[in-house]
């Protein structure tokens, strides 16, 4: 409920905002913001907290598929788009049982704020390196 409500408000802050000029920046610092507050998820010692942290988790989904899906649009032949959108949906609906598989034993030998705190870090680290990467691409 939380996470929805944070992504209504998202939703809501994408369509007052209109257009983001640096799609890559947005996608950037969005991606690093998640991994902080999921960083911060496994550190919350309060539910109260832990649900308050969600729903900012939340806010920046709808902004990260808005800027990223405007760049792929910007940056991808109209023949090419159905392909490239496709292969999108693929990798994001593979990532969920893979990730199913890899952190549900995990969870069982490591604890799951261990895990929260670690996976938050190496997405601030991912952040990060999108935007040094796709920068030198050549993409705007």
């Amino acid at each position: 409920m939380v996470w929805t409500i944070g992504t209504l408000i998202g939703g809501v802050f994408v369509y007052m905002k209109g257009n983001f000029q640096d799609k890559i920046r947005t996608v950037a610092i969005c991606l690093m913001a998640f991994g902080v507050t999921f960083g911060l998820l496994g550190i919350a010692g309060n539910f109260t907290i832990y649900l308050i942290i969600m729903g900012v988790a939340g806010f920046f989904m709808p902004i990260v598929a808005t800027a990223q899906t405007v760049l792929i649009q910007e940056n991808v032949e109209e023949a090419m788009m159905g392909r490239v959108f496709s292969l999108v949906q693929i990798v994001t609906g593979s990532a969920m049982p893979f990730a199913i598989l890899f952190f549900g034993p995990l969870a069982d030998i490591v604890p799951i704020g261990s895990i929260l705190v670690v996976s938050g870090a190496l997405l601030v680290v991912v952040g990060a390196l999108y935007q040094i990467t796709s920068k030198r691409a050549g993409l705007n």
